[in-house]
């Protein structure tokens, strides 16, 4: 299945409106994405093991955040504007998802500064926000991008460590047709293993 170049644009709105907010300009695509397995900044994960649909994951974990995300071939790190800030990029044939982290300005709380980026992010890249909740410490995010003839479904959650001092987002983009199938399958076991420090 050839990989339509509108997930692969549109995930930098991906995990840009999951870091704390919108981080995801920073994972903007200068090239078409694909899925073979590469050299990254990445770290290694410290397990593998199997989703409840038996989808294998890894294990992303720092100093404040940890996540169980899918055991997908990694995004070529030439493909990512700001390799520095992007955690985790990996895409199946239909799913993109990407982690991305950022320090918290000092001058600013997680809610002001998730506003601001949803606001410049949605001029940027004229998406349409369908869903938003932002709070003290989290927010979560659903827009269509419109990418061509293609129109990208991007799901993005971001928090706030408890130090308040690091934002991390993480992002879930395919086309809007398939994303029921793509990648829904796996979000709610990769939300739900979250744990911040």
């Amino acid at each position: 299945m050839k990989k339509p170049r509108a997930i692969i644009i549109s995930i930098l709105i991906l995990a840009a409106l999951a870091v704390a907010g919108i981080g995801l300009a920073k994972f903007y695509f200068t090239k078409q994405a694909n899925s073979e397995p590469a050299d990254s900044t990445v770290k290694p994960p410290v397990k593998a093991d199997e989703f409840s649909n038996g989808q294998p994951y890894l294990i992303y974990k720092d100093e404040n955040f940890e996540i169980k995300y899918p055991n997908w071939p990694n995004i070529n790190p030439a493909n990512i504007a700001s390799p520095a800030t992007m955690k985790v990029a990996v895409i199946n044939a239909g799913c993109s998802f990407a982690v991305n982290s950022s320090l918290l300005p000092a001058d600013m709380n997680f809610y002001d500064y998730t506003r601001e980026l949803v606001k410049r992010q949605a001029v940027q890249y004229k998406f349409t926000l369908i869903e938003q909740n932002i709070g003290a410490t989290k927010a979560y995010f659903i827009v269509e991008i419109p990418a061509g003839a293609d129109v990208v479904k991007n799901v993005s959650y971001a928090y706030l460590s408890k130090n308040q001092k690091q934002t991390y987002g993480v992002a879930f983009a395919a086309n809007k047709d398939i994303y029921d199938t793509a990648c829904q399958p796996v979000v709610d076991e990769v939300i739900a293993s979250i744990k911040l420090y």
